[in-house]
């Protein structure tokens, strides 16, 4: 009956938003509040019992001189900011779940005004995160901490393209969600490429480097079995064990290939969405931020290399699904061509589906459920 509820909800939302309705800033606040209902209640889902350990021990055990070894035996988590944060509110007295309520409806309420501030109708890219990753964001927290802060980051980036402000800022933010997830530290590493594919002089470097990203399955074997061992020797025996655990599977050691299908296809049409965007009447806002949404697809392409080995590697593309989303927002509304407009949403819309179904919805669909049945708003 909740899930009815729901995507009854959902639906009116859509309705509402294209019908102009006047109180969207209202409508804006509940959709944040019933997903942040959904994302915060629900307790029986996976890594709950461990962000729950980690926040307690934030409590207790936390010691502000910070170093690895000393999280490891206190039991809290390695990233500064999210360890912080857990402290700040668990010394308030609030429980995880209190603390996990509060955070997820803010951060959804950020990132749905962030998506008004790019495209004034803001349901169909709703309706395509609820889709993916909206139920892999309940479970994986403080990725969704990173995927939240990164569109703000390529917001300001768009927004202040043209002078060094928008880079400042991109890099504070980015910097920022490292100290949720050390995946953030990537995005600094955008910066340079960027200005690689700005450059005529040294934009074949850039290039070389995403033909080598592209050319993966042809020695992703050899990447696998040479690099693995080195791995394992480097990293902590406690990181070690737990990657162990899923390299040892063929389906993750074969993982790289879903980054590498989807990563492609994406940057395939988004190639396509920039080149009529800068041709069309869209603002300049819009314009870059297809374009660097285009941009960072072709980042993740130059750095497939590591999915190899890198687990995290599925997180890549995750985390800029909703820019993806925004880009054909933007697209569809200054697209005169009709059949190529439908076009590409659809392929757009059956990537993503096969991607979220491999990343997620295969071994893990019974999770969607749970986070309405098992869920402190609705379980009474």
């Amino acid at each position: 009956m909740v899930v009815i509820v729901f995507f009854t909800f959902i639906g009116i939302f859509l309705f509402s938003d294209l019908i102009n309705a006047k109180s969207k800033m209202g409508l804006t606040i509940v959709a944040a509040l019933v997903l942040g209902m959904i994302m915060g209640g629900g307790y029986d889902i996976p890594d709950y019992s461990m962000y729950d350990s980690m926040y307690t021990a934030s409590i207790v055990n936390f010691n502000y001189s910070f170093d690895y070894k000393d999280s490891g035996q206190g039991g809290y988590s390695r990233n500064i900011g999210y360890t912080i944060l857990n402290n700040i509110f668990g010394t308030l007295g609030l429980s995880y779940q209190e603390y996990k309520i509060f955070t997820s409806i803010i951060l959804l309420l950020l990132l749905l005004l962030y998506i008004k501030k790019i495209v004034p109708k803001i349901s169909f890219v709703l309706l395509l995160y609820v889709l993916y990753p909206f139920f892999m964001d309940i479970i994986q927290l403080r990725v969704f901490y990173t995927e939240v802060i990164l569109l703000i980051a390529v917001y300001y980036l768009s927004k202040y393209d043209r002078n060094k402000l928008g880079v400042f800022v991109f890099c504070v933010l980015v910097m920022l969600s490292g100290m949720f997830h050390s995946m953030g530290w990537l995005w600094l590493l955008f910066i340079p490429f960027r200005l690689l594919l700005q450059s005529k002089k040294f934009k074949f470097i850039s290039w070389l480097f995403i033909i080598t990203g592209i050319l993966l399955p042809v020695y992703a074997s050899f990447i696998s079995n040479s690099f693995l061992p080195i791995m394992y020797m480097m990293a902590e025996s406690d990181v070690t064990a737990h990657y162990q655990i899923y390299t040892m599977r063929d389906t993750v050691r074969l993982g790289y290939l879903y980054v590498w299908g989807y990563d492609l296809a994406l940057a395939g049409l988004l190639y396509k969405m920039k080149k009529i965007m800068i041709e069309s009447s869209s603002t300049q806002l819009q314009k870059m931020f297809v374009t660097n949404t285009y941009n960072l697809f072709l980042f993740v392409i130059c750095i497939l290399p590591a999915s190899a080995i890198a687990t995290e590697s599925f997180r890549w593309s995750r985390v800029l699904m909703i820019e993806s989303y925004i880009a054909l927002v933007i697209y569809t509304m200054y697209e005169t061509n009709h059949i190529r407009r439908n076009l590409i949403a659809f392929c757009l819309l059956l990537v993503t589906i096969l991607a979220s179904y491999l990343n997620f919805y295969e071994g893990s669909s019974e999770f969607v459920l749970s986070s309405f049945v098992n869920n402190v708003f609705f379980d009474w």
